[in-house]
């Protein structure tokens, strides 16, 4: 990728979210440090191709030459498949390890992953690397001998029904499954210690996942995946209209419910932590299938206020309801917010949220807590004096600029002096009312 593409991305990707700081420590990053620290175990420029069917398998191996790390398959689409088989054996390797890595790729960013296919995927645009000749498999068989499945392997293998992963392999990557249309069934390893929320987005026909009773790690409660330690929300497959996060769950994790299909989403009393985004994907991309959210009574921690969530403590936004027509009234008890609070019910890369009505209690924005905000059309201020801006991100804008502002009449040249402050006077329209 050249120099002006990456400067393009980097920007829109600001624009988008404003979160420019989350994208050089996404989940990617983590796989890369994975692979990268087996530089001493494999043998990059040491490669392999075989051919078995349809498909041609391109391999590396080991440093002992004993394992072979599959990194992408070719199918001829001129024969008859419906069954991908990965082989145990290659070249007289054992297959240890499947999937795209970047040391084959001199372009490489951190913005995207590819299956093992060698279709791009990229979720900030919503590309799971589909191509319509991978709706014919509906199955992938995989051998014992594997023990890792890397990030984005089978995304967009949109004929996929089911699938089970080998006893040795014990982490279920970021994207592994994005895309996989008519995917119902995963049966998962006993050993299984790692789970990625982002595993599973994009599966519509997702029924059932199978994880042994004794795995360590994980229990599936009510359509929910649950850590046992902790007791946090990692993702969920239900297909129910109001997913009731089971009692007992402390925590609902980054990106927890970017999978979830169900329309409401009732908070239960034992929740004492919702992680930033924990609502939304990475990237900042909205759950538009969520129009509901509510809280226990009893829940001591966070507490929700007309079309808002928000914590008790601080007083700060959790979680923002757009209604149907992307109006959202920010609640009167809102006095700070951040930039780890979710939107759901709309999609701002779309324009649906039409206008924000921020409180007059609004006392503190935490930059770049109005990047979602500001991809609103109108903008309405109600405080006579502007909120306070702390942690601005040096090249950033901190203030909405993109819709209509509106601001009350008596506080236009506090308003106006506020924006000639940050350096964002000349990019706004602001009213009064």
């Amino acid at each position: 990728m050249n120099i002006w593409k990456k400067q393009t991305l980097a920007l829109l990707l600001t624009l988008l979210t404003g979160f420019t700081a989350v994208f050089s420590t996404t989940q990617i990053v983590k796989a890369q440090k994975a692979s990268t620290s087996q530089d001493a175990f494999w043998n990059y420029d040491n490669e392999l191709t075989e051919t078995q069917g349809a498909f041609t398998y391109y391999a590396f191996t080991s440093q002992d030459e004993k394992e072979a790390w599959i990194y992408e398959i070719e199918v001829d689409q001129s024969q008859n498949y419906t069954t991908l088989s990965i082989p145990e054996i290659l070249g007289g390797k054992r297959v240890t390890c499947i999937g795209y890595t970047e040391q084959k790729d001199e372009d490489r960013d951190d913005n995207y992953y590819k299956n093992i296919i060698g279709r791009t995927v990229e979720p900030y645009h919503n590309s799971c690397g589909n191509v319509p000749y991978l709706e014919k498999v509906s199955k992938i068989a995989l051998p014992e001998s594997l023990t890792v499945i890397q990030p984005g392997t089978f995304s967009g293998f949109s004929g996929l029904k089911s699938i089970q992963y080998p006893s040795q392999v014990s982490s279920l990557e970021a994207y592994v499954f994005y895309g996989c249309k008519r995917l119902k069934t995963i049966t998962l390893p006993q050993g299984l210690a790692v789970w990625d929320s982002m595993a599973i987005v994009d599966c519509p026909k997702l029924q059932e996942l199978i994880v042994p009773a004794d795995n360590k790690a994980f229990q599936l409660k009510d359509g929910c995946v649950i850590t046992k330690k902790g007791k946090r929300l990692v993702c969920t497959y239900s297909r129910v209209k109001t997913l009731k996060i089971p009692n007992g769950v402390k925590t609902i994790q980054k990106y927890a419910l970017s999978n979830a299909v169900s329309k409401v989403i009732e908070i239960p009393a034992s929740v004492v932590k919702i992680e930033a985004q924990a609502f939304e994907r990475e990237y900042g991309i909205q759950n538009t299938k969520i129009n509901n959210v509510t809280v226990s009574r009893k829940n001591k921690i966070y507490a929700k206020d007309g079309q808002c969530i928000y914590q008790k403590k601080d007083q700060s936004l959790t979680v923002g309801i757009p209604n149907k027509k992307g109006v959202l009234n920010v609640s009167n008890k809102i006095k700070n917010i951040n930039n780890a609070y979710s939107l759901v019910n709309c999609n701002i890369s779309e324009k649906m949220l039409e206008k924000v009505v921020l409180p007059k209690q609004l006392k503190t924005v935490t930059a770049q807590g109005f990047s979602p905000l500001t991809h609103a059309k109108q903008i309405y201020f109600s405080g006579t004096k502007p909120p306070t801006v702390k942690k601005v991100v040096k090249g950033s804008t901190p203030l909405p600029c993109l819709g209509t502002i509106y601001v009350p009449s008596a506080s236009y040249e506090k308003y106006k002096s506020w924006y000639k402050k940050y350096n964002c006077w000349k990019k706004v329209t602001m009213m009064q009312y």
